[in-house]
């Protein structure tokens, strides 16, 4: 095995000093136990991951109000981007094609946004809503009536076709609106509202149309118009819910004549957008307001994509680190086997790992705070029960290489190698979690455990697949097995 231990921390850090630590923190041993407890154990592991699985809450964007503050949001997301130009050049990577001057191009055209008079109205909805009616309406009764303020000269008013939902046009409509009207014809569908949820958790001005109501009788339209107002209430104000018949369907009439006949025809109804229109109106005078929030939308959206092109160049990165980690951890607990429980020995390891991964993602704190991180994690670790469903999984496929199963430490080895390569992807996860972060924002480091657990929830159950399992013990046995 041509592995070196050169770093300081890892001298003497895997000898009794650990795994006394160890054994007072864990407390009594299962080695010898029966397959019952075992079982037990894994019943139980599986309860609590079911119980602290969580569905991430969906909340709105907090976005600058202001141009000073816009501005300030646009020289920050300059700074990530110089950040990454900074990283790529240091290791002169093979980075995505163009994408430091591609970012750099997007924030130069924010910057010419910010003086931008025309205010963009995105009408959205599914397929016969009456989008393309409304537009007409808005643009032939409402705009001629408008008086403009000295900040806002101009509305324009896109119809989002349905079927055009996915071309690359159709997004880019949505993505520069200053308000987006989704239509209706009555309570939303699912899609609609998850739709909504998605422009109004964007950081969008949304406004809802229950359009058609002149198909329902007089005493229900009220109540379908509650009923989407409540349906909505979580993201859209209730002032921002109007009913409309943008096309109103003809009215069959009848005229009573003198010679005692009754003559029928069929009369076209008068568009009905009076609510929508007062609404609109209302808005106008906000309009600096709406672009400015649109910009810092755009913002955000550039700095997301930024960083997640430098957490992808750091993650290439931090792989290298904790593949090598965990062949170091893998091989100091096959060569001294220790009971099962005390794998976690190898936390000397880890906490050079942490540390060199806080390098990687610009997480600066000391040595001593990177060996509380890994004791932390050695301790959510056994809580959670993920070291004795690492080792069940682990052994039946050590069971098929007799010979160096019977050596001894194998099983050590590989459960040592499978932990150290959870505790590094968990922190890369959360790393990447703390680098949403403004720079101008972050704190000093604290470790937030209860994020830290969740990360470690997340990756185990990623790595539990048994092919994932299965192909780091064949090429721990090609690394850590003995050979001629």
């Amino acid at each position: 095995m041509a592995i070196t231990l050169q770093r300081p921390i890892l001298i003497g850090g895997l000898g009794l000093t650990a795994s006394i630590w160890l054994l007072d923190s864990l407390g009594a041993s299962v080695v010898g136990l029966g397959d019952n407890l075992v079982w037990a154990i894994a019943l139980g592991s599986g309860i609590w991951w079911m119980r602290h699985r969580r569905s991430p809450a969906v909340e709105p964007t907090t976005l600058p109000k202001d141009r000073p503050a816009v501005e300030a949001a646009i020289q920050s997301a300059i700074a990530l981007i110089d950040q990454l130009e900074a990283e790529l050049q240091q290791e002169a990577t093979a980075a995505t094609p163009g994408i430091v001057d591609h970012l750099r191009s997007q924030l130069e055209h924010l910057q010419g946004e910010l003086d931008r008079s025309t205010l963009r109205l995105a009408i959205v909805g599914e397929a016969a809503v009456g989008k393309t009616a409304i537009a007409q309406q808005l643009t032939q009764q409402w705009l001629p009536k408008i008086s403009w303020p000295t900040d806002v000269t101009a509305v324009a008013i896109s119809d989002v076709s349905s079927q055009a939902i996915a071309l690359e046009e159709s997004e880019s409509v949505l993505k520069d609106a200053d308000l987006v009207l989704l239509v209706t014809p009555g309570d939303l569908t699912e899609s609609s509202y998850q739709a909504l949820v998605g422009y109004a958790t964007a950081g969008q001005r949304v406004l809802v149309a229950f359009n058609k109501q002149d198909q329902y009788p007089l005493d229900e339209r009220s109540l379908l118009l509650h009923q989407v107002r409540q349906r909505v209430a979580a993201y859209v104000p209730s002032a921002d819910v109007v009913a409309i018949a943008a096309d109103p369907a003809a009215m069959k009439v009848r005229k009573h004549l003198e010679d005692g006949t009754v003559q029928e025809s069929w009369q076209q109804s008068e568009a009905d957008l009076a609510s929508l229109s007062q609404t609109l109106t209302s808005l106008i005078p906000q309009g600096r307001s709406l672009v400015l929030a649109t910009v810092a939308r755009q913002v955000h959206q550039v700095r997301v994509a930024t960083l997640a092109e430098l957490n992808r160049y750091r993650r290439q990165r931090a792989m290298p680190l904790i593949e090598q980690a965990q062949w170091i951890a893998g091989a100091a607990a096959f060569a001294n086997p220790v009971p099962s429980l005390d794998l976690l020995a190898t936390a000397a390891v880890n906490a050079q790992l942490v540390l060199d991964l806080g390098k990687v993602y610009q997480q600066s704190f000391s040595m001593e705070q990177a060996k509380a991180v890994a004791g932390t994690m050695a301790k959510l670790m056994v809580q959670m029960g993920v070291v004795e469903l690492s080792t069940q999984a682990i052994a039946p496929l050590l069971k098929t290489h007799a010979l160096t199963f019977a050596a001894g430490g194998a099983l050590q080895g590989m459960s040592a190698a499978y932990l150290t390569r959870l505790a590094g992807l968990s922190l890369v996860d959360y790393f990447q979690a703390q680098s949403i972060v403004d720079p101008s924002d972050r704190t000093p480091f604290s470790l937030q455990p209860e994020a830290l657990k969740q990360r470690l929830n997340d990756v185990f159950q990623q790595m539990q697949p048994l092919g994932q399992v299965r192909a780091l013990v064949d090429q721990g046995l090609r690394r850590l097995a003995p050979t001629a």
